[in-house]
């Protein structure tokens, strides 16, 4: 089974921990899967890493990866191309796997969804205002109906928890 999720939160709100447990989890419960993860700004960093970026993710670097992602997707949609060719990499590869990318805006998860059959992960962390970002891709994580949510408001061993229930969840839903 391979299973494509799309996830999202605002910054510091804990998704590649979640990703990190969720692959623990997926070691203790199923023998054989792999979990991979890749971001749809992937190659936008590598493009603005040429352009002059330092590699900091403060309000000012946020808002030219945004900006850039933004160019690639209106030109050719290099991010979603780039993010369907990972999906058919690890297909190569393996056919048991859970493939996680990171994806901000609503109408990227949403192609992600439509084309090829994301399932949607929101990691929502009261402790962080995603208002108190100046680019649409960080504020707007909140404006899209996810299939699945999960509050990251306790211990490391509750979202662990949290990381095991999302793993039976996934298995429910079954794969393509």
């Amino acid at each position: 089974m391979i299973k494509v999720i799309v996830i999202n939160g605002a910054g510091t709100s804990g998704k590649d921990t979640f990703i990190d447990l969720f692959s623990e989890v997926c070691d203790e419960s199923c023998e054989g899967y792999s979990v991979y993860r890749f971001s749809s700004v992937d190659r936008v960093k590598y493009f603005a890493t040429c352009m002059g970026w330092d590699g900091v993710k403060d309000n000012k670097g946020r808002r030219f990866l945004s900006d850039i992602k933004d160019a690639m997707t209106l030109y050719n949609d290099d991010p979603f191309n780039y993010m369907k060719e990972k999906v058919e990499e690890v297909k190569d590869i393996t056919e048991d796997a859970f493939i996680f990318f990171h994806v901000r805006e609503p109408s990227e998860i949403k192609k992600m969804v439509n084309r090829l059959g994301a399932t949607s992960l929101l990691i929502e962390r009261p402790s962080v205002n995603s208002d108190s970002f100046t680019n649409h891709a960080d504020k707007n994580v909140k404006e899209f109906p996810y299939s699945y949510i999960v509050s990251n408001n306790g211990t490391l061993s509750d979202l662990k928890h949290r990381a095991e229930l999302y793993f039976h969840y996934l298995i429910s839903l079954g794969g393509d």
